[in-house]
């Protein structure tokens, strides 16, 4: 069996609408979804700076983490090293957690989104 091109018979003028709203459903989101691989990437470049958090829709949590850095270097700087160490290590810390939650963070916004769109759509046969 080789290459079977599609015949006019074959696409979607046979199916339900119901169907079809699906199949807009999941092309929409496999076109808008957010990239592991480049929540990863923002996460080992940018680090405590929480651009990755930022990027997965976490915005409290890369606002803290922007916040905790800033506050942390400007302890340091200031003379207060005592002060600074353990901002660094709630950081440090976080950035495990984030490190360990991507793909879950990744996976729950994927359908949080596919849910806010099959909320809005009317599902008729």
């Amino acid at each position: 069996m080789g290459y079977q091109s599609l015949t006019q018979d074959d696409d979607l003028r046979g199916s339900t609408e119901r169907t079809q709203r699906r199949i807009l459903v999941e092309t929409t989101i496999a076109n808008n979804k957010k990239s592991m691989g480049i929540a990863y990437l923002l996460l080992f470049v940018f680090g405590g700076l929480g651009i990755h958090n930022f990027y997965l829709g976490k915005t409290g949590l890369g606002a803290a983490q922007v916040l905790g850095v800033l506050l942390g270097w400007s302890a340091f700087f200031s003379g207060a090293p005592g002060v600074a160490l353990p901002i660094f290590v709630i950081i440090g810390i976080s950035l495990l957690f984030d490190l360990c939650f991507t793909p879950a963070r990744v996976n729950a916004r994927t359908e949080k989104m596919r849910d806010s769109m099959s909320d809005s759509m009317v599902w008729s046969d």
